[in-house]
């Protein structure tokens, strides 16, 4: 499924994202202010920050809630609904 949007897309498959890293993501997000800490934690500081989506019929993505248990969010290229 392609929405022709990133912000959906990126979502609704897999995806790698090139340049600037996303302090969120980190552990220790809330030390993570300026660009001295992004170097100091490894974290990219470029300017930009561009995601390519990847995708087939083949992908199949499950999520496991704080429970524990599993739920299929993409089976063979597709949202489970």
């Amino acid at each position: 499924m392609i929405l022709n949007s990133i912000l959906y897309d990126e979502n609704a498959a897999c995806h790698i994202a090139l340049g600037r890293g996303i302090p969120m993501c980190f552990s220790n997000k809330d030390e993570i202010i300026t660009p001295a800490d992004m170097k100091l934690n490894k974290c990219n500081e470029s300017v930009v920050h561009t995601d390519f989506m990847i995708g087939s019929e083949f992908i199949n993505v499950k999520a496991t809630d704080y429970d524990g248990i599993e739920h299929q969010i993409i089976k063979d290229g597709l949202f489970v609904i």
